[in-house]
């Protein structure tokens, strides 16, 4: 092809290439389906972690405060205790 036409070379070659690509495509085509169905499991599960990840937190702030409110009870007694012994 080369050798009857410079043009006709290129175009031989895009042709060529056009072909190998397209069978490249099809075959991975199923792959990209499958992709795309785990991408969006993925993001699902991701949702759910991240609803997760916020009862976490709210359940982490509630054991905070309900220790805070344990620290300060025990002082409390503790000052009691202290006040009985003074008596």
């Amino acid at each position: 092809m080369a050798r009857s036409s410079f043009a006709a070379k290129y175009l031989q070659m895009w042709v060529k290439c056009m072909y190998q690509y397209n069978i490249v495509y099809t075959k991975t085509e199923p792959l990209r389906r499958e992709l795309a169905i785990l991408k969006k499991q993925v993001e699902e599960k991701m949702e759910f972690l991240r609803k997760k990840k916020a009862e976490l937190e709210q359940i982490n702030l509630k054991i905070e405060e309900l220790m805070r409110k344990y620290a300060e009870s025990m002082r409390q007694q503790e000052e009691l205790k202290n006040k009985i012994q003074e008596c």
